[in-house]
């Protein structure tokens, strides 16, 4: 558990390895979800991070990108399509389940899994005679995401790693999975079904980049690989037969008057609009409107179709058939709630007019936010929100953590379980861009301007989480670390993530106690990886190596693949001696 130091950045997979605004319509969605005839042999789902409709060339901006314009010069190009919510991983698993995230369950980039029992495109292609494979580029859509079971094939991404920087994504190359996707699409025959899959954050790159030229040779690269992927398939006899979309994640996370900068901080329009270009058999039906709206779930239910498979659920409309003109679609974002402990928000729109609450509480329209909403729409709004509850990230009762920390002279002051208020929205901006900078900082291991970013922000935001986490950890070891940790508990003693920060925090002199709060933790956090290592040391300095081996391969399976920490952690040392750290390297191939 001795982790003081940021770790260095894992070398990306090359290798092929064999692996096992949210816009709504209604609660149970529209359309056949029974199986259907296939009428595509292949079908392909590109999604990209970052990438904003209104600069590209496609849409009439400025940023030329030729693949795009030539999809949708043989396709369509929606004008008025929108994500789920401005982060990625939950984006994604709307994408491929056609849930949206307070039904999938997926609420953030790094924690959240996809439940084991939730169809996916891949679960249910496979299972009709599609050979599959993923390529997906960002360790936040990695083995730990649960978005990947189904698939045949997996080029997988680093594994993010412990603590802070496990918050920002390591990138594969564009070029490496594009080559990757054409070297596996080679291998099918012509006429035989596949279902591929890759994913490209390099626009989401540059807009973290520091400087104009090195953005501009992430969205290069970007095109290139693009080019590559949309290249192989046009190359192929059967490209007639294959459906192929590009679609956005999330758009722009800069900030900007109305938005907080940073990936989902904001449910602003530039942050939701996203680009969604789809080319389909020219045997299929009438294809929507280019004028009409698209959500996020009208993709899968989709390709599902287009595969002779149905979603069990789905809240998606078919991009064959037309959307009704007055589709109510909503938003969520946690990340308030998870970075600073504000509150997350939630919105819907209804045609041009939108209700945001939460982080701000407002109706404006997004055509023209000065222009006066009907009240009846108004109304309309408040209660579609009102009607799908607000989904938190889990959150550990006090009962019996409360002895625990009282023993260790925690004295609970908590702000509400359901986030706070705070500030002005100059303020607001202000914490949050500082915020963001350090993750770009973190991206690029830039450590220390990263730490002077976190406590500038927290000289205005005292209780802003990620500012007290991440500062905590980084002096785990020292008296300071310690009693900024323990303050954070004792402000927001319902987090897990404070929680398994403190129990770090008293680990070299009160361990047991460390995993006792761990322990209470663990309920609520059964796929993390880095708290699994954390028990699994506990074990092995008590002794129980069966426990402990047990709890470490639980871990790695979760996704925690720090093997140099683990080589020299001197709470795995009577693990290591007994020779079954040994074996566990040996199964996983270390």
């Amino acid at each position: 558990m001795d982790r003081t130091v940021v770790p260095a950045r894992l070398p990306i997979a090359a290798t092929l390895l064999v692996t096992s605004w949210l816009w709504s319509c209604s609660p149970t969605g529209t359309g056949d979800r029974g199986p259907t005839a296939v009428e595509a042999t292949g079908i392909v789902l590109i999604t990209v991070a970052g990438l904003v409709p209104e600069h590209c060339s496609v849409y009439g901006g400025p940023l030329a990108v030729p693949p795009l314009d030539a999809l949708a010069a043989s396709g369509t190009a929606w004008t008025d399509a929108w994500t789920v919510t401005p982060m990625a991983r939950p984006a994604l698993a709307s994408y491929i389940t056609g849930l949206a995230p307070d039904r999938h369950g997926v609420i953030d980039d790094y924690r959240s899994r996809l439940a084991p029992d939730t169809e996916t495109l891949a679960t249910l292609l496979s299972g009709n005679g599609f050979r599959s494979a993923a390529f997906p580029g960002s360790s936040h859509l990695g083995r730990d995401s649960g978005l990947l079971r189904g698939f045949d094939l997996v080029d997988a991404p680093a594994d993010h790693p412990a603590g802070a920087r496990g918050r920002v994504p390591i990138i594969s190359p564009a070029k490496e999975q594009a080559d990757n996707f054409s070297g596996w699409l080679a291998t099918i025959a012509e006429g035989d079904r596949f279902f591929g899959w890759v994913h490209l954050s390099q626009p989401l790159l540059a807009q973290m980049e520091r400087d104009k030229e090195d953005a501009a040779k992430r969205l290069e690269e970007f095109n290139e690989a693009l080019g590559i992927v949309l290249g192989a398939l046009d190359a192929r006899g059967d490209a007639d037969d294959t459906a192929v979309v590009v679609a956005g994640l999330l758009g722009d996370v800069s900030g900007g008057e109305d938005g907080l900068p940073g990936v989902g901080m904001s449910l602003h329009e530039r942050a939701l609009q996203v680009p969604v270009i789809a080319r389909f058999p020219s045997r299929t039906a009438t294809i929507r409107a280019a004028a009409d709206i698209v959500w996020s779930p009208d993709v899968a239910i989709t390709l599902a179709a287009l595969g002779g498979v149905g979603l069990p659920e789905t809240e998606g409309i078919d991009l064959r058939r037309s959307a009704p003109a007055d589709r109510i679609v909503r938003a969520w974002s946690w990340a308030t709630f998870s970075e600073f402990g504000w509150r997350p928000q939630r919105a819907a729109r209804r045609g041009p007019w939108k209700r945001v609450e939460g982080l701000i509480e407002s109706t404006a329209s997004v055509v023209d936010p000065a222009a006066a909403v009907d009240p009846a729409v108004e109304e309309i709004l408040t209660q579609a929100l009102a009607s799908r509850p607000m989904p938190l990230p889990p959150t550990v009762p006090l009962d019996s953590l409360q002895p625990i920390l009282e023993e260790l002279g925690v004295d609970l002051e908590p702000h509400p379980a359901a986030g706070r208020d705070f500030g002005s929205a100059a303020t607001r901006r202000e914490v949050a861009e500082k915020v963001w900078v350090s993750r770009k900082r973190l991206h690029w291991r830039r450590w220390r301007p990263a730490m002077r970013s976190l406590r500038e922000a927290r000289e205005i935001d005292p209780d802003c989480l990620a500012c007290g986490i991440d500062l905590g950890m980084s002096s785990v070891g020292i008296e300071a670390g310690k009693e900024l940790l323990a303050e954070m508990v004792r402000r927001y003693p319902h987090v897990p993530d404070v929680l398994h920060g403190f129990a770090h925090a008293i680990w070299e002199e009160q361990w047991e106690q460390g995993e006792r709060i761990l322990l209470e933790v663990l309920p609520y956090r059964e796929n993390d990886g880095d708290l699994l290592y954390d028990l699994a040391c506990a074990r092995s300095r008590a002794g129980e190596l069966d426990r402990s081996e047990q709890l470490l391969r639980t871990a790695i399976d979760a996704g925690y693949r720090e093997w140099e920490q683990m080589d020299v952690d001197p709470d795995l040392r009577n693990l290591r001696e007994s020779g079954r750290f040994s074996e566990v390297r040996k199964d996983y191939n270390q």
